[in-house]
């Protein structure tokens, strides 16, 4: 089960708002193991940058930590 569906069982939101940022995982699984080595594109990259700042946002919001 992912993190995403564990964090909905207790908040519905986390499903509603984080339910698009599944490519996330490639980058965190597939890049690591160099078997088959992949390199995204510039915009990959700046895709998947943008989507880790909307889950940062998301999280710091939900517990209510301000910016530093």
């Amino acid at each position: 089960m992912t993190l995403i569906n564990l964090c909905s069982e207790v908040d519905n939101s986390f499903n509603e708002k984080l339910s698009h940022i599944d490519i996330l995982t490639d980058y965190a699984v597939e890049i690591r193991y160099p078997d088959e080595w992949y390199e995204p594109t510039i915009e990959e990259a700046e895709e998947a940058y943008v989507l880790a700042l909307e889950v940062k946002k998301f999280i710091r919001d939900k517990l209510m930590i301000q910016k530093s």
